[in-house]
Formats: C-alpha cells, sequence, structure tokens
C-alpha cells in the first residue's frame, strides 16, 4: 500500500556537474522550501561542502546532493503538483 502525498510546491530545474565531470538534470525540491509535513522536520546533520545542497529529486523520489556551484545555465523554478512517498 502506497502512503503518497500531493501537493503544490516549488520545483526547481538545473543541470549540474558532477563529480565525475558528467551533465545531470535535475528537478527537486528544497525540503526547506516545502509545505510543513512534506518531509521530516529532523535531518542528518551533513558536512557538505559550500555550495552544495541536499535536495529532494521529484523524479527519482529519494533525497540528492545538489551542486550550485557547477551549475550549467541558471536554475529555473515553477509551481508544480508534486506527489511524495511520506516516510
Amino acid at each position: 500500500m502506497s502512503n503518497t502525498n500531493q501537493q503544490s510546491m516549488t520545483v526547481h530545474s538545473a543541470t549540474f556537474v558532477t563529480k565525475r565531470g558528467d551533465q545531470r538534470a535535475m528537478n527537486f525540491v528544497r525540503p526547506t522550501e516545502a509545505p510543513k509535513g512534506v518531509f521530516p522536520t529532523y535531518f542528518r546533520e551533513r558536512n557538505l561542502q559550500p555550495g552544495f545542497e541536499t535536495v529532494w529529486d521529484v523524479d527519482r523520489q529519494q533525497y540528492r546532493t545538489f551542486n550550485n556551484n557547477t551549475v550549467v545555465g541558471s536554475i529555473n523554478s515553477s509551481t508544480k503538483s508534486v506527489s511524495v512517498e511520506l516516510f
């Protein structure tokens, strides 16, 4: 049984260069910008380098690390309806 939450939120779309040098397009939500109750209020403390952030990958339905330092072009944002598997 799936426990899915459908919410309208800001989705950011951008392409960045990974550690391996590959370009990766990602559609993501910043958990801090999501409506209350969509994501856990507590995140494990991570020691990320400046410019890196933990985001929710909308397409892969999992947390990923986004590298703002290697963005190709610009980050586009729009409001979309997003399905999130609840924890």
